[in-house]
């Protein structure tokens, strides 16, 4: 006898909705759900899941980001909503590329010329630090011709040599983080990073000054509901006194929606499959008479399945222990 040598199983939603079902007797084998019992579902499934994303770190949706500071600017809103003013430029911490001018440009021009191209590509964003300090962002208009980029919109102030120019696509920008647990300082020059202490709305808000320029060392992360679109709100301290550094910051996005797509997957790993199973029929079970010890079996079975796949999904960390030698400690 032989194993498969596969790696490949998943389960589409249409599977784990009639799994649910079964479970709580609402389906018999080979039944399939109607559209109404789809529908209402799809609507637990969704609920479920959002409210999971609630209840701690998910490692699989833990990802890094970079936020491209802007000279003058501690406030920047993170997201895919509507454009913030004054806009904020955030993307993936993979899918961005960083050059330099190779030969200085002057206000009013709608080309620069590069040291590399490499990412550089049609209709991306670009950010171009200008003499005066700012970064000024516009799209890249046209394949680069050699190292020449062509601008969407002409540079409002000189660009000198070795000035940093970023790009990054439409597509890499992230959605409004749930939570971001840790950031560094990302200097351009040299690409190093520092560690940037995390604080609490209460310690960021009762800071006198906020608009001190300065090099920052500091954030504080709201996530917040505007006009009815998600997009979170990243602080800095002190406020950037240029763009010479972004910021690397780790981050919880959250689960994906579900939709009637009939051959769409869940936005988790496959572990969590049968715990979505069972919990989902939790979620539907009330809307069926159910037998009571029935009932309390399915609650039983789900609750143990969460408790085991909440346990696995944590990342292995070492667990350090000092000693105080300080004999007059109380």
């Amino acid at each position: 006898m032989t194993s498969s040598a596969t790696y490949t199983f998943d389960a589409i939603w249409p599977q784990i909705i009639a799994a649910a079902y079964r479970k709580i007797g609402a389906l018999a084998e080979d039944e399939t759900p109607t559209a109404g019992m789809f529908a209402d579902a799809t609507l637990s499934a969704n609920c479920m899941l959002k409210e999971w994303a609630a209840s701690g770190i998910h490692i699989w949706t833990t990802q890094e980001a970079v936020l491209f500071l802007q000279q003058g600017q501690y406030r920047y809103l993170l997201g895919t909503g509507t454009s913030p003013t004054p806009p904020s430029y955030c993307c993936d911490a993979f899918s961005y590329s960083l050059s330099q001018i190779s030969s200085g440009a002057i206000s009013g021009a709608t080309s620069i010329t590069l040291q590399s191209v490499v990412g550089f590509v049609n209709g991306q964003n670009i950010g171009v630090v200008l003499d005066n300090g700012f970064t000024q962002w516009t799209t890249i208009n046209g394949a680069p011709s050699g190292n020449v980029v062509t601008l969407t919109a002409a540079l409002t102030d000189g660009a000198s040599v070795n000035n940093f120019v970023f790009t990054f696509p439409q597509s890499a920008t992230i959605q409004s983080p749930l939570r971001v647990p840790a950031a560094r300082r990302i200097a351009w020059q040299g690409l190093i990073e520092t560690p940037m202490m995390r604080l609490s709305r209460q310690a960021y808000m009762d800071y006198p000054n906020k608009v001190n320029p300065g090099t920052p060392g500091q954030y504080f992360y709201a996530p917040e509901l505007i006009n009815g679109v998600p997009q979170g709100q990243f602080y800095t301290y002190l406020n950037p006194q240029n763009s010479q550094s972004g910021v690397r910051f780790t981050y919880m996005r959250p689960l994906q929606d579900i939709t009637t797509n009939p051959v769409q997957t869940g936005d988790f790993p496959i572990e969590w499959v049968n715990c979505c199973i069972w919990n989902l029929a939790v979620e539907m079970a009330p809307e069926f008479d159910i037998p009571p010890q029935r009932w309390a079996m399915v609650k039983a079975v789900a609750a143990e399945k969460l408790e085991l796949v909440q346990g696995w999904d944590r990342e292995p960390e070492a667990i350090e222990f000092g000693y105080d030698y300080d004999q007059t400690a109380r």
